[in-house]
């Protein structure tokens, strides 16, 4: 009787050791499980790093890939960085806050919060721009009694009549009956209540939106225009958002609103320009949300002193 291990055998004339073979899948198998456990370790230790983002950088692991307007390319292209959200009064500095997250949406709440630690209360009027026109944030500044002067994505687009033409087929164009609780497209074609979906923010809010579907897109002449989809039309509606943007579509036309939208681009962009612009400010020099907190403290420090200079000796 011959082992296992000094068989052999032939295949079409050639004669193959199976001793050899069982080596190589010894040690490719020992090879494996040595390998496997070092892997499972790291891939921990990476997950751990991420904190809820979903990429940061070898060379600053607090830091996360955002889309920049820098570069010369002009593309938006990814690069690592930090998103720092300034709250301004006079040009003057009055806190600021360093985010790992692109989205400034998710970014307002934490930011107010820093700011009422720094200065004691909530400012009495909050004035920013479409990107932080969303339901959590509508709601939470209507729960701090701060008036919002907040944009939403769609608003400028209400204002023009020729995108609203171009627009004709989107979800805010169509005509809603509140007593049989149903849209309808501009074809006259009836969009009928189906489902409500929830949704969850970055940071915990929890919201739902209502589910209508048109009845039939079939042989509709403008369904191309209408939707990508192959089957029929849907849109989701967000009730207590429509009501919130109401709110704020109408405060932001009011004499009020337009007077403080129009401070917007003088106050908290003027100090952006001056410090990316004006002195050259476009990359941190220190790694660490740590450090990089203290390095544009010291910024907005400087830029303080400039500003209050500027202002007893020139008058402004």
């Amino acid at each position: 009787m011959v082992s296992a291990s000094e068989s052999s055998v032939t295949h079409q004339g050639i004669e193959i050791d199976n001793s050899v073979k069982t080596k190589k899948n010894e040690e490719s198998q020992t090879r494996t499980e040595k390998n496997s456990i070092p892997r499972e370790k790291k891939y921990e230790e990476q997950g751990k790093k991420f904190k809820g983002r979903n990429s940061y950088s070898k060379t600053d692991e607090d830091t996360t890939f955002m889309r920049m307007k820098e570069g010369h390319m002009r593309n938006g292209q990814l690069k690592a960085g930090y998103n720092i959200q300034m709250g301004t009064e006079n040009q003057f500095v009055l806190g600021f806050s360093i985010h790992q997250r692109a989205g400034d949406a998710g970014c307002l709440k934490p930011h107010l919060e820093k700011l009422r630690d720094w200065l004691g209360e909530y400012p009495e009027v909050l004035i920013a721009d479409a990107g932080y026109g969303s339901k959590e944030n509508y709601a939470y500044l209507k729960e701090k009694q701060i008036a919002a002067c907040v944009k939403y994505n769609t608003f400028h687009y209400k204002q023009k009549k020729r995108v609203k033409k171009k627009r004709k087929y989107q979800a805010e164009n169509f005509t809603y009956k509140a007593d049989e609780d149903q849209y309808i497209c501009p074809q006259r074609r009836k969009l009928v209540y189906k489902d409500t979906r929830k949704y969850s923010s970055e940071n915990g809010y929890e919201s739902s939106r209502r589910i209508y579907e048109c009845e039939s897109c079939l042989d509709c002449p403008v369904k191309e225009d209408c939707t990508k989809s192959k089957f029929n039309r849907q849109v989701q509606v967000g009730v207590q958002l429509l009501q919130m943007k109401k709110v704020a579509h109408d405060f932001l036309l009011s004499p009020r609103g337009r007077e403080l939208r129009s401070q917007r681009p003088i106050e908290v962009e003027a100090v952006f320009g001056r410090l990316k612009h004006d002195w050259g400010f476009r990359r941190f020099f220190l790694k660490g949300c740590e450090k990089v907190n203290t390095e544009w403290g010291i910024l907005c420090i400087a830029h303080n002193i400039a500003k209050a200079a500027s202002f007893f000796i020139i008058g402004y």
